[in-house]
């Protein structure tokens, strides 16, 4: 007997490895800048994923804030990655659960800067903005826009 079995895209859980809590993006004419501060969660690794669609990452950096001050890493590389819907940052440094600050550049179409300006707090546009979009990591996160 022969049998269908549909199969889908395995989801990666990115919330799982970095927990976004707050969003600041600052629009000028067509650069966005965005800046995320979240924590870094899993086993230590080279990277943080994000989901972004169409959205090409100029520049990054990752700052880890703990007690004892800011330490900035390099980062070494960007990989875009359109079929998995994700942008990964790679350091060269091991990066170690806790808390992070990761920076972005990108530049946007005019089209896409007028839906930014019109975006709701609550919903999560990879089209727009480089995000964790799995329903928990965007419910206990804010998001502003300059």
């Amino acid at each position: 007997m022969l049998q269908w079995v549909e199969m889908t895209r395995k989801d990666t859980g990115l919330y799982k490895n970095f927990q976004p809590q707050t969003y600041r993006l600052t629009l000028d004419a067509n650069k966005g800048r965005l800046v995320i501060d979240g924590r870094k969660m899993g086993p230590p690794s080279h990277r943080l994923t994000l989901h972004q669609k169409g959205l090409k990452i100029g520049g990054a950096t990752v700052t880890r804030l703990d007690k004892k001050g800011e330490t900035e890493y390099r980062v070494a590389r960007i990989n875009h990655l359109p079929t998995f819907e994700q942008v990964r940052l790679h350091t060269k440094e091991v990066l170690y659960p806790g808390i992070y600050r990761i920076a972005l550049s990108y530049e946007l179409s005019p089209e896409k800067t007028q839906s930014l300006k019109n975006l709701k707090a609550n919903t999560p546009r990879r089209d727009l903005v480089p995000c964790i979009d799995e329903p928990e990591a965007w419910a206990g996160t804010s998001f502003e826009i300059k």
